[in-house]
This record gives C-alpha cells, structure tokens and sequence, in this order.
C-alpha cells in the first residue's frame, strides 16, 4: 500500500533504474546488511557508493539503491540475498560515480542448510501489480500511525511473510459477477499499509512471489469458471432470513439436503496440510498470542522473557495483564513474550458459514451448497445430538472470532485463554464461520467421527447445485 507520488508516473521510475549506477557528479554512500537465514540476522554488510542522476525523491527510489548495492555482495552461491536493514545513509558529490564497493564483509559463516526462505526483488516490484495500485486518502496517516508504533519490530521475517498473506486473503474478494476486486473495509488495508512499512523500514520490501514454504500463501480464485458460475447461482438463490450455509462436494451435500446427514469430524482432522487446501488446513486446538505481561500496580513494567518463561502461571495471575503487541510500543525486545493456548482434548468440529458468497465454493472447491433456516437448524441439529449421544457429551454453537496474534486487528480479550474452541486466526474472516463444537466427557485424543441424521431439510432450507 505504499503509494506512487500523484506527479510520478512507472517510466520514471523507469528512466530513473535505467540511470541509476552510471557515471554520475552525484552519489549516495550507503551500509547495508542482509541476511541469507530464517532467523532474519545479518550475515553480511556491505558498504559503498552509488552514482545516482539526482537525489531520489521517495522511498521507492531509495529502496532501488540498497538493492543495486546489494547485488554487489559475495554471497555463496545457494543464497537468494535478502536486505534486512539500511544501517548508514549519507548523500555525496563529486563524482563520478558507479556501483563502488568500498567495503564487503562476512558477519557470520552461512550454511546452505540455514537457508530456507528465498526473496526475489526488482525494482518497484510488486507496485507494479494491480492489486497494489488502490490508494486511499488515509493511506499517509497509517504511515504516520506506525511510525509512531512499530508494533511488527520484533516479528522475523517469515511472520511477516505470513502477516502479509493474510491481509491479502482479506483484502481481496470475488465480486458478485465472478471478478476479483479489492475490499473497501478499509481495516484490512491500513494493517497491510503497516506490514509493508515494516518490510521498508528494514530495507527489506515486499516480494511478488513468496518461496518460504512454510508460509500460507493467498488463495487467488484460479479457477474462473466456477467462479463465474458460482457468482450466478448465488444470484438466483431464494432463501431469506438468518441463514447458515454448508459448501462441499454435491454427493456430500445432497446426503446433507434430502437426510439431514451430518458427518462431524475431530478438530485434529483439520490439522493435516497434506490433505486439505488453505482454506480447509488450520490448527484448530492451538491459538497464539504474542505481547508483554504488565504489573498492575506500581510503575506498569513488563516481566522479561525468562521470567515469564520461568512461571507459566503470570499469564492467569489477577496482579498481571497481558497486553498485545499492539498495545505495548515500549517493550523490549527481551520483555516480548510469544505462547499458545491449547485444547486438552481433541474434541468434535462441524464447520458452516453464515455468508452466502461466490468465494467460498472457490475456497472448499465445492460444487453444491445447502442454505439453512439458521435457528430452526441448530434446534435440530441438538435435539439429535442429545438423542444418539444420550448426554454422554456436551454440544455448543455461535459464530468464531477471529484472533489477531499481536492485537492489531481486535482488542485482545482476557477470557480467550480459556478456550479457543471458538477461535480462529484472523486469515480466515471472510469466511464467517458458524460452529457446533463437541466436548467428550473426558479427555481424550482417540476420538472417532460422529454422524447425523436429522431428516430431510428441504422445509427449512434450499439446495444449490452448480
């Protein structure tokens, strides 16, 4: 979301790269570190001069010489150079100037094992893509808003990576005629304002392609025709009211629509990345939270890391408070403390939506839906329950909320370290999902599947084939 100047159009940026590292009366000496390794250090620095038509103008310009420099640097061959920071600036003349390295040094040896994320950066980069091109009149202000709160300083660059996938699952939607748009929730875009100034502040911008496979990538509707379909068929839905919808594959779907067949899977079946698409794959028993423990009284200090790490208990202690990331813009480093929340127990997990959009047959590769009379169906779903489990076990339902890890998208809640049967990462808004979740009566991870009839639904609901 970095915007291009209103008076600069790509061909200067264009003339200007063309220009850059040519004999020149100007110059820029720069010292810049760069990493090869997952944990974002610097393995090398690199020190040097420049030649530049005039002094750059924006941070666009700016970044195109610490990459130009960069390429200078003797790295070993299986590396992708990475820049992670700008750790001198001073502007000369002179002349003339080229690309001269005044100094190349190895801060720590690299192995080829260390690297296992890859970077690949040109220019403006991904600037020049489209869905990079929507401005907002806000955007200045967000800039200046986490300059003030660098609430991603301590974040690798791998979660970055993340973080910045994630808002883009968020920010781009399927329209009602099957196209792909930007949303104008303008949350999504100031977050991802945020994650991109922090890949700038360090040197080290966004990249078009992400080679890190660990890192979830966005889901970008590959598959045109069933979008274009599934836009129709939502069009000419009938059902109104408070709905619940079920996507999946149309045998699996029919079952549901004409015999109520409910199959209801364990939450550790969610856990399988190897079988499941993103939209489907998530860790379902685990949440994580990232901030700093604060005293109550006194002076608010934060407890450090190895205390914390020392005695668990501070996080649930009624004299301590946990404060997201995002809330706590002057901690340390050593004061930031990262934990998850998890589930004693495997336990039931039945997945619906409360939104009826194009998207979501895309995302679960489905071809069929059922839509639902929201109250009437969790009724049913109950009363079947309670029959075949015959009080053996405890059944809820409502909506999921979605958990920010460093506190920026909601306010973290106290009570969310109580459980999180009910909550998801916030990659997964747009989904809006609707819940039953069972608890065994005992803990216990061999659990199998359970399943439903409740009888056909055609009265409460209507079925859409694509």
């Amino acid at each position: 979301m970095l915007l291009v100047p209103d008076n600069k159009q790509p061909e200067d940026y264009s003339d200007w790269a063309r220009k850059v590292g040519k004999r020149s009366d100007l110059g820029v000496e720069l010292s810049v570190l760069i990493s090869y390794s997952a944990d974002g250090k610097p393995d090398w620095q690199i020190r040097g001069i420049v030649g530049v038509p005039r002094f750059p103008e924006d941070d666009l310009e700016r970044q195109m010489l610490v990459n130009k420099l960069a390429k200078k640097v003797k790295a070993p061959d299986f590396v992708v150079v990475a820049v992670i920071g700008l750790a001198s600036w001073s502007e000369r003349v002179g002349g003339p100037f080229t690309v001269d390295v005044i100094e190349s040094r190895e801060i720590r040896a690299v192995r080829e094992s260390d690297v296992s994320t890859k970077f690949e950066y040109s220019g403006p980069g991904p600037l020049n893509e489209p869905v990079f091109c929507k401005h907002f009149d806000e955007a200045k202000d967000w800039a200046h808003e986490y300059a003030k709160n660098r609430y991603l300083r301590f974040e690798s660059r791998r979660e970055l990576n993340q973080r910045y996938q994630d808002l883009m699952t968020n920010i781009t939607v399927l329209t009602d005629v099957g196209a792909i748009d930007l949303t104008n929730e303008q949350h999504w875009h100031r977050l991802f304002r945020h994650v991109i100034d922090e890949m700038f502040w360090r040197g080290q911008p966004p990249v078009p392609h992400n080679f890190d496979p660990t890192v979830k990538m966005t889901i970008l509707f590959p598959d045109e025709g069933l979008c274009t379909t599934a836009a129709k068929a939502v069009s000419e839905h009938t059902f109104q009211g408070d709905q619940l919808i079920k996507y999946g594959k149309m045998d699996d779907i029919r079952r549901l629509y004409e015999r109520g067949q409910m199959y209801i899977n364990l939450a550790s079946f969610y856990d399988q990345p190897e079988r499941h698409n993103q939209a489907v794959y998530d860790k379902e028993r685990i949440a994580v939270y990232k901030g700093a423990i604060i005293r109550k009284s006194g002076r608010g200090k934060y407890i450090k890391q190895q205390d914390f790490q020392a005695n668990l208990s501070l996080i649930k202690a009624p004299e301590y408070d946990f404060v997201p990331m995002f809330k706590a813009p002057d901690a340390a480093e050593d004061e930031i403390v990262a934990f998850e929340l998890g589930t004693v127990s495997n336990f039931w997990l039945y997945c619906m939506s409360n939104a009826l959009i194009p998207r979501l047959f895309s995302d679960f590769e489905a071809d069929a839906c059922v839509v639902v009379d929201k109250q009437q169906f969790i009724s049913r779903v109950r009363e079947e329950w309670n029959r075949s489990r015959s009080g053996a076990t405890n059944l809820s339902s409502g909506p999921v909320r979605y958990d920010d890890p460093v506190g920026a998208y909601a306010e973290w809640e106290r009570e969310s370290q109580t459980t999180n049967f009910f909550t998801k990462t916030f990659r997964y808004v747009y989904q809006n999902e609707f819940r039953f979740v069972g608890l065994p009566r005992s803990c216990s991870e061999d659990l199998g599947h359970i399943e439903l009839e409740l009888g056909p639904l055609d009265d409460i609901g209507e079925l859409i084939v694509l």
